[in-house]
């Protein structure tokens, strides 16, 4: 088990060495989408019946200047989103009370994409290369201990 451990530690330092040479520790965002100031304009959360059971989605209703004309959008993020709990809803909600300033992201493409979109500012994604690193670094501890515990236990 000892061995196991060091060499998947082995791996996970190569592979972060690796891909901090590349400076990749983040994934790339998309093709930056030009931006226009909106405001929100109703906020209600909806009820909806799914596969899962009962989930809950924020409906906002925002506008903003596109050029000379003022457009209404929904969208907070490209996909639509359903919450498990209403708590879970409500804390998005409250993010966007009526009468708030926004950003809008206004899509320069508009093919079957919704045509803006209200990004919520979440910080980078990590890689998933990086996740599978954490995961291989946090195994590779977890085995050495096993292997210590059970080393000092004879």
């Amino acid at each position: 088990m000892r061995s196991a451990a060091f060499w998947m530690m082995v791996t996970a330092v190569s592979i972060l060495a690796y891909i901090g040479y590349l400076g990749k520790f983040y994934m790339s965002k998309p093709e930056p989408w030009p931006t226009a100031s909106g405001a929100i304009l109703s906020n209600r959360i909806q009820a909806v019946e799914t596969e899962d059971g009962q989930q809950f989605k924020v409906d906002i209703r925002y506008q903003y200047m596109s050029g000379d004309s003022l457009v209404e959008g929904n969208r907070i993020m490209p996909a639509e989103v359903t919450y498990s709990s209403r708590e879970k809803a409500e804390r998005v909600a409250n993010a966007f009370p009526v009468g708030k300033e926004v950003k809008v992201y206004v899509n320069p493409v508009e093919k079957s994409q919704p045509a803006a979109v209200l990004v919520w500012e979440f910080p980078d994604v990590l890689s998933p290369v990086v996740f599978i690193v954490i995961v291989l670094v946090g195994s590779s501890i977890v085995l050495y201990l096993l292997s210590e515990y059970q080393r000092l236990k004879k």
